[in-house]
C-alpha cells in the first residue's frame, strides 16, 4: 500500500492502519536480540518510513487559524528527512564495520 492509501483508510475508519510491510518490520524489532539486528531492523524502518513523511505534520496545518503554518511544517519535515539521513549513513557505517 503506498503512503496515500494508509492515510485515506485511517481517515475513513478512524482507526490506525498497519500495511505488510510495516507489520513485518514490528514483527523483526521485536525478535531482534543482538546490537547488529536491531540496527538492521531501525535501518530498514527508516528507509521505509521516509518516504511516508509528507503527511506527517498535516495536523499542524490547520490549527493555525488564519496564521500561515505552512512554513514551519515544511521546515519540520525537511529536518525529520535530515535527521533520517544522517541516522541512516551511521546505521549503514556501524553495520560495515
Amino acid at each position: 500500500m503506498s503512503g496515500a492509501q494508509i492515510n485515506n483508510i485511517q481517515k475513513e475508519l478512524k482507526i490506525k492502519v498497519i500495511d505488510r510491510s510495516d507489520l513485518i518490520l514490528d514483527i523483526f524489532a521485536r525478535r531482534a536480540k543482538t546490537a547488529q539486528a536491531r540496527t538492521q531492523v531501525e535501518l530498514a524502518q527508516y528507509q521505509y518510513i521516509l518516504p511516508r513523511l509528507r503527511g506527517m505534520w498535516s495536523h499542524l496545518e490547520r490549527q493555525g487559524a488564519g496564521i500561515d503554518l505552512a512554513g514551519p511544517v515544511k521546515r519540520r519535515l525537511k529536518q525529520t528527512v535530515v535527521l533520517f539521513g544522517i541516522k541512516s549513513h551511521c546505521f549503514v557505517k556501524n553495520l560495515l564495520k
